[in-house]
């Protein structure tokens, strides 16, 4: 779309450059210029004008900006809030956090209708440029609810964490609506998913304890862009059936981190198969805590230390290994 500037640019026209790209605060600007010139002025367009102006302002002036915001949100309840006013602890604290004249973050941790605090942001004006939220919750009805309120249609999300000590159950209608999902972090008791796609994805950790097909579906999911991977298996026996897929995949151009953590008791078989994996000199940074590594892990993993790239930052548990499985390991890492 082209960028025109200037009356000749409709409110849709901005509003869609502004989902291109919600990190712009040039094309906020521009909104706000167009709502405070129309008839009748816009509210929000203040609004926005104001909050620009708190994230670039001089430090002097910031008290006075926020002053002025909190009128602006005083005078305008009822269009700038509505239904969120209930849950609004004010613009720089969750459950929401503004930005630009918008809800940036809705952020939600262990609140009563965490789903309606949620869903009312999501369906409010004021929440069309959402681009991160954070779950987190005791009640399984309750975080399925607010993920069903995620799955409903595509949205600007570019940041998803999700923190439970629940399943959360089956979560496939949830990845067509994140197409443009950067950021995933899921800390759960469980969570049920067919091989999944996103294409943006560039961070991804769970610390769940999988059953075989969800830690397969991980394994395989297809992330061209993703830069760092971690899997922390929190269940009491990983099966290496379950992610071997990972070890063999050709198509991760991007990997430069990767943390594999808590594998007990497939160490062994596992070391063996990430030294031979199409990444491997691609890595910057190799996690292996919470394995058991001994001398015999050690020196499979340093058997080709050409494989490596030779400024890899090599992270192990120390505790079983000789001196001579530490000399090994530290022809890959000389920091160990």
């Amino acid at each position: 779309m082209s960028r025109r500037k200037g009356r000749d640019q409709t409110r849709d026209d901005i509003e869609r450059a502004i989902a291109d790209d919600p990190t712009d605060p040039g094309n906020f600007s521009i909104l706000a210029d167009y709502l405070q010139s129309a008839t009748p002025t816009d509210p929000r367009g203040e609004l926005i004008a104001l909050m620009l102006a708190l994230d670039g302002g001089a430090p002097d002036n910031r008290e006075g900006v926020r002053r002025a915001i909190e009128a602006v949100f005083a005078r305008n309840a009822a269009a700038l809030l509505g239904p969120l006013q209930p849950f609004s602890q004010g613009f720089e604290a969750p459950p929401y956090v503004w930005r630009a004249g918008y809800i940036q973050r809705v952020e939600v941790r262990s609140l009563p209708r965490l789903h309606d605090v949620l869903g009312v942001a999501l369906d409010h004006p004021s929440g069309q440029f959402v681009t991160e939220v954070a779950l987190a919750g005791s009640q399984r009805t309750e975080l399925r609810s607010a993920i069903a309120h995620l799955a409903r249609a595509p949205r600007l999300v570019r940041s998803l964490a999700i923190g439970a000590n629940q399943d959360l159950g089956d979560l496939d209608a949830l990845w067509p609506a994140l197409p443009r999902l950067r950021h995933l972090t899921i800390e759960a008791n469980g969570l049920t998913t067919s091989p999944f796609g996103l294409a943006e994805l560039e961070y991804a950790t769970f610390t769940v304890p999988f059953a075989g097909a969800a830690l397969h579906a991980v394994a395989t999911a297809r992330w061209p862009r993703l830069k760092h991977l971690r899997i922390m298996f929190t269940g009491e026996t990983a099966q290496l059936e379950h992610v071997e897929a990972l070890f063999h995949r050709s198509d991760l151009p991007a990997l430069r981190y990767l943390a594999l953590n808590n594998f007990h008791p497939i160490e062994g078989a596992l070391v063996e198969r990430l030294v031979r994996a199409p990444w491997l000199g691609q890595l910057v940074a190799l996690d292996l805590m919470g394995n058991r590594i001994g001398d015999r892990e050690a020196f499979a993993l340093a058997a080709e230390p050409a494989r490596f790239r030779p400024d890899l930052s090599l992270t192990v548990p120390l505790h079983e290994l000789s001196p001579r499985g530490l000399r090994a390991l530290r022809v890959l890492d000389p920091r160990l």
